[in-house]
């Protein structure tokens, strides 16, 4: 397991603790979390990274029974599978129901996720979003999570295929 701190925050507290257990490089997951949790207020959040049905959690405060530092103020849970996915995954909303499983009163908007990567990157924008919701105060809503977190996802497509561009000398 790798613990990670990422830039300090207020009063010396990390940005965000990224606490690592899945089967994937600590490296990858902690760029993607960063990607995805970047527009988001993460000082004092322990991201807790594991194997297991796909699936996550974020906690307005940290559980008693947690493996979060003491200085943590909310804890977030990112599930990644078992290994046993068959990727894409999708289309699919939020209650993993395809648009021929839904009925005409569904808001949720439906994905695919290529690989583990975009999974993870789609996840964590999601929970961080609830964090966010959590500091401001205000209601929680799902809808408001996943319509930021498939954003998320997609800008991480384009910044991920986008061209290279090359500079070539005397051109």
């Amino acid at each position: 397991m790798t613990v990670a701190g990422v830039t300090a925050g207020p009063a010396n507290i990390p940005a965000v603790w990224i606490r690592n257990t899945s089967r994937y490089s600590d490296a990858r997951v902690r760029e993607l979390i960063e990607f995805a949790t970047a527009s988001v207020d993460m000082s004092g959040v322990c991201v807790n990274v594991k194997n297991g049905a796909l699936g996550g959690g974020a906690y307005n405060g940290v559980p008693e029974i947690s493996n979060a530092p003491r200085k943590a103020s909310y804890l977030v849970t990112l599930r990644l599978g078992r290994g046993n996915e068959h990727w894409p995954l999708g289309p699919v909303n939020y209650h993993f129901r395809a648009p021929h499983e839904t009925g005409p009163r569904n808001r949720f908007p439906f994905f695919v996720c290529r690989d583990w990567r975009e999974w993870l990157v789609k996840l964590a924008a999601h929970e961080a979003r609830h964090i966010a919701q959590f500091r401001s105060g205000g209601s929680t809503s799902e809808i408001e999570c996943e319509l930021f977190a498939v954003a998320m996802l997609e800008r991480y497509r384009e910044a991920r295929e986008a061209p290279l561009q090359l500079a070539l000398p005397g051109v």
